[in-house]
């Protein structure tokens, strides 16, 4: 693995001790600008390629986490920003998009199944500027010092790239 690979997923991984634990970001799910019964819809078909298993088998694990909120309106009153600022990115409408929260956090917004959570809890949150994140959050800072290295990284191999100076052998030994 390149010393390039090692640093990008190196960035990718915040500390979790950044984390304030105030469980905001678990009560404000977004999937991808889906609707409920669009993500059931994934969970539920036969996969015919190992593409569509790898997405059947992400909505299901999904759904096992993460409840839908009745209505838009309820999901307002917990976070007003978060829904504006979603649906302005994907350009939804509110009834084009169902919002989602942790049904597994305690009354004080502690996850009662930390120590087993699935994958993508683990990896949250990813530094990347699609990547919402709520007032005060101990992650932010640093996820956006993280991007800008990771586009940093991205903007000199695509100049080495351009010059014709990057091959695939370099990229893969971190030779160039």
């Amino acid at each position: 693995m390149s010393d390039i690979t090692k640093r990008v997923e190196e960035l990718m991984k915040l500390p979790q001790s950044l984390c304030n634990g105030c469980g905001k970001c678990c009560y404000a799910i977004f999937r991808g600008g889906m609707l409920y019964e669009e993500v059931l819809a994934l969970a539920t078909r036969l996969p015919v390629n190992e593409e569509e298993a790898k997405m059947t088998e992400g909505a299901k694990d999904f759904l096992t986490v993460f409840e839908p909120y009745e209505t838009t309106e309820v999901m307002k009153k917990y976070n007003e920003e978060f829904v504006t600022k979603t649906l302005e990115h994907f350009g939804k409408k509110e009834n084009e998009v169902t919002y989602f929260k942790c049904r597994y956090l305690d009354s004080q917004n502690h996850c009662t199944i930390h120590e087993d959570r699935p994958n993508f809890c683990r990896m949250y949150p990813i530094p990347s500027p699609r990547t919402y994140f709520n007032p005060g959050c101990g992650y932010k800072e640093q996820a956006e010092k993280n991007w800008a290295e990771i586009q940093s990284i991205i903007d000199r191999l695509n100049d080495l790239e351009n010059k014709g100076r990057l091959s695939d052998e370099g990229a893969g030994n971190g030779n160039h």
